[in-house]
C-alpha cells in the first residue's frame, strides 16, 4: 500500500478534471475546515512528465493552496490514463456538487477515449445505466441551454427531454421559450410540445403565431422578405453601451425579423428568428440572475 508523503504544492498540477466549476465560497469553507481539523483524506497523485498530476482531490488541493500551505499530504500511484479516469469518475460522480453537464461530458469523454459503453460508465461510476443515459442527453443541447442547466434555470428533467429531441439549435430555443412562458408546465405537456415542433419541422410546414412583441423595436428591418435577416447569416446592428442595452437591442431585432417573416408567409424562417430572440433573452435573464 502506498504511503502518505508530503508533496510540494509547486510540483502539483491538475489533470483533466471532469469538474469545470469550483465554487469559491465552498472552497473557502473547505479551507477553514482543513485549517481547523487538518486534511483528513490525502489527495491522490500520479507521476507526470513534470511533477505530479492530480487524480482525485483537486478541491482539497485548491483549499490547501488557499491556506498558503507549501506541501500537501498525498498518495502517489503510477496509474495509467484509464485507471486514473476510473478513479476520478468514481470520486466526482459520488459528490453531489458535480453539475449534470460536467457529469455528461465525463461519461462522453471516457466513451470516446476508452471505448466504454453506457453500462461500463455506470459500473465504474457507481451509478445506474439510466442515469448515464439521461445525462448524455444533455449533450444534445446548445451551449447556452447547457449553461442554463448548470445555473438551475432549465430544470434537468425538461433539459433531458429537449436534449434527446431532433430539434436543431434555433428550434430548441423556441421549445425553451414555450417552457419558460408556461406558469405550470409538466413533462407530459413538454414532450407533446417538443414532439409537435419536431413534426412541424419534418413537414416543413411550421405553425404557430409569432411572438407578441409590444415594445417599439430599436431597429428597422427591411420590408422585402428577400432582404430579411436570418440567424447565422446576419448580425444585428450594435446599439447601446451596456450589456443589457445590447442584449435588449438584439432581442428586439430578431423579434421584429420573426414578425416580418411570419407576415411574409415564411413560418420556418420566422421561427428561426424567434429562436434567436429567445436565445438572447435567456442569456440576458441568466446574467441578470447571476448579478442579483
Amino acid at each position: 500500500m502506498a504511503q502518505v508523503i508530503e508533496v510540494p504544492v509547486s510540483a502539483i498540477h491538475a489533470g483533466q478534471n471532469d469538474r469545470t466549476e469550483f465554487n469559491e465560497e465552498a472552497l473557502r469553507g473547505l479551507a477553514d475546515s482543513i485549517a481547523e481539523q487538518g486534511l483528513k483524506q490525502p489527495i491522490l497523485l500520479r507521476p507526470a512528465a513534470e511533477g505530479f498530476e492530480i487524480v482525485a482531490g483537486e478541491r482539497r488541493f485548491r483549499a490547501c493552496r488557499l491556506l498558503g500551505r507549501e506541501t500537501v499530504p498525498a498518495f502517489v500511484e503510477p496509474l495509467s490514463d484509464e485507471a486514473a479516469a476510473t478513479l476520478m469518475l468514481a470520486e466526482n460522480v459520488a459528490r453531489q456538487d458535480l453539475n449534470a453537464v460536467d457529469e455528461a461530458k465525463a461519461y462522453s469523454r471516457r466513451m470516446s477515449l476508452y471505448g466504454w459503453s453506457e453500462e461500463e460508465c455506470a459500473k465504474r461510476g457507481g451509478v445506474s445505466t439510466k442515469r448515464v443515459r439521461d445525462r448524455l442527453k444533455l449533450l444534445g443541447l446548445r451551449a447556452d441551454l447547457q449553461a442554463l442547466v448548470v445555473q438551475g434555470i432549465l430544470p434537468l428533467r425538461y433539459a433531458q427531454i429537449l436534449g434527446s429531441s431532433d430539434l436543431d439549435h434555433p428550434m430548441q430555443m423556441v421549445a425553451f421559450g414555450k417552457l419558460r412562458d408556461n406558469p405550470a408546465p409538466n413533462e407530459v405537456w413538454f414532450r407533446r410540445e417538443v414532439g409537435a415542433l419536431e413534426a412541424a419541422v419534418a413537414q416543413q410546414d411550421l405553425f404557430g403565431e409569432p411572438i407578441d412583441w409590444t415594445q417599439q423595436p430599436l431597429f428597422d428591418v427591411p420590408e422585402e422578405a428577400g432582404e430579411l435577416p436570418l440567424p447565422g447569416e446576419h448580425e444585428p446592428p450594435v446599439l447601446g453601451t451596456t450589456f443589457d442595452e445590447l442584449a435588449r437591442g438584439h432581442e428586439q431585432f430578431w423579434a421584429r425579423a420573426a414578425h416580418r417573416w411570419y407576415a411574409a408567409g415564411h413560418r420556418y424562417k420566422g421561427l428561426r428568428c424567434e429562436g434567436a430572440a429567445a436565445a438572447v433573452r435567456a442569456l440576458r435573464m441568466g446574467v441578470s440572475t447571476a448579478q442579483a
